[in-house]
């Protein structure tokens, strides 16, 4: 009698399965209740994972956080994408070699200027933007979420006063 080898699961599929899992523990605590607020949730930690074990009142704390946190990272895109833009125009300035370079590899040097930089800051977002407090190394505690939130809070305030 032959052993049938079970279907394996990848990886990608399990860890959706996972943050299914967990998108619908916090709906049916009814911390989750809008399709938007999914989306804050989901954005809010991206680009890694939702982490387990929240209280109701954390979902919403950071369901609400969300906006101010959006609009932070948008700054600092837009900041990473001009000072690439800046340093690539400085090097096409001074260096025949990389305007070449960048000839070859975007036909032009001024379509390089133009698409470079927003390479950079794209790369740029896909790093957490997050405390590691709030990243989902395991389930978060309560004492891992207050020292994350504060550490974003102190971040978010000296952004607000800066912009």
């Amino acid at each position: 009698m032959k052993k049938t080898v079970p279907a394996i699961i990848s990886i990608n599929e399990a860890l959706k399965d996972d943050q299914d899992e967990v998108m619908n523990h916090y709906k049916r605590k009814g911390a989750v209740v809008t399709p938007a607020d999914e989306e804050a949730l989901h954005m809010f930690f991206s680009p890694t994972r939702v982490p387990k074990g929240m209280t109701r009142d954390e979902v919403r704390e950071v369901i609400e956080l969300y906006p101010l946190v959006k609009s932070a990272k948008n700054f600092l895109l837009e900041r990473h994408e001009w000072r690439a833009r800046e340093e690539l125009k400085k090097i096409v300035r001074t260096s025949k070699k990389a305007k070449k370079a960048l000839k070859k590899m975007y036909g032009s040097v001024p379509t390089a200027i133009e698409l470079r930089p927003k390479i950079v800051a794209l790369d740029m977002s896909a790093q957490s933007h997050l405390p590691t407090e709030l990243l989902p190394h395991k389930e978060m505690t309560r004492r891992r979420f207050r020292l994350g939130i504060n550490k974003l809070k102190r971040a978010l305030e000296k952004f607000q006063n800066a912009a």
